[in-house]
């Protein structure tokens, strides 16, 4: 197989800075991609670490959790580029605690950067990839937005929303040839080091086994106008890579359901076997028995 190659092709990478985002637009440069390195702080420095290798890069400090500045991001990027072809919406907080000791502010900086900066970035660029006809989206979930995780109720939120929103927008763009995808990586990160204080063997485990250029890949593939891969939630970490999915159990239909009912036959609506794996929120119709039309 050929390498996967991005020669003329721009990059947008939030978050880009350091960590995962420096990793992905190192490696997206290394094959020949134009990177727009977007972050509120680190963009000129890691722009300058890249062009000392000889990329081609841009570096941008506008604030995407604002409508402004991520528009202001992909002005940036069009003017210099003229185009666009992949968003890889990376930028992301974390604040870890028990929910009774949460602090508000921590909550709306959460969701404003996680959460309404993987929006505006996407809201900004979707125009010029639908008038294109061609576009990638890359955005990151998480598996504690996935499945949960003590200590992080406000983040898991915010990468929960991530997921939905990316099946979502998987499911519009299909039909206007652009494609969207998430990852959920695992990876040694200041993030991670943050949730990990007072475990200072396993931050040390993880530091040497999950560096962020493992990850790298992944999010390189999906981007890759070869592939055909549209609406993926992807997990990856120390050069494990699976894809997350949902599934249903068939469950039971009664259409003279009662309390009782539910808590007699609780095993049988739980049994995973023979469960079924659903492409969208629509499938759900009629898998038990019949509703009405639209009922959803």
């Amino acid at each position: 197989m050929s390498d996967l190659r991005f020669d003329g092709r721009t990059i947008v990478i939030t978050g880009a800075g350091r960590g995962l985002g420096f990793a992905y637009a190192a490696l997206f440069a290394a094959r020949g991609g134009r990177v727009v390195l977007n972050d509120v702080a680190g963009a000129d420095e890691a722009a300058e670490r890249l062009r000392a290798d000889g990329a081609d890069v841009v570096a941008d400090a506008h604030d995407i959790s604002t409508p402004d500045g991520a528009a202001a991001l992909a002005r940036v990027a069009l003017d210099a580029y003229g185009a666009v072809d992949v968003l890889v919406n990376n930028a992301g907080v974390g604040r870890f605690g028990p929910l009774a000791e949460a602090k508000d502010a921590d909550f709306d900086l959460i969701m404003k950067v996680n959460l309404a900066g993987t929006y505006h970035v996407t809201r900004a660029l979707w125009p010029h990839f639908t008038a294109r006809g061609q576009g990638r989206v890359i955005n990151t979930s998480s598996a504690a937005g996935l499945l949960g995780n003590a200590g992080q109720s406000a983040y898991a939120m915010s990468k929960g929303a991530i997921y939905a929103f990316t099946r979502s927008l998987a499911a519009e763009g299909a039909e206007l040839g652009i494609s969207v995808s998430a990852i959920a990586p695992g990876a040694f990160t200041t993030m991670t080091a943050s949730s990990l204080v007072g475990e200072e063997e396993v931050a040390a485990r993880l530091a040497a086994t999950m560096p962020a250029e493992l990850v790298a890949p992944v999010v390189l593939y999906l981007a890759h106008e070869s592939s055909s891969v549209n609406g993926a939630v992807v997990d990856a970490g120390g050069g494990g890579v699976g894809a997350f999915f949902v599934g249903s159990t068939l469950g039971i239909h009664d259409p003279e359901l009662t309390p009782e009912t539910v808590a007699a036959r609780w095993s049988e609506i739980t049994d995973r076997a023979g469960y079924a794996v659903l492409p969208d929120g629509n499938s759900l119709i009629g898998l038990r028995g019949p509703r009405e039309d639209g009922d959803r």
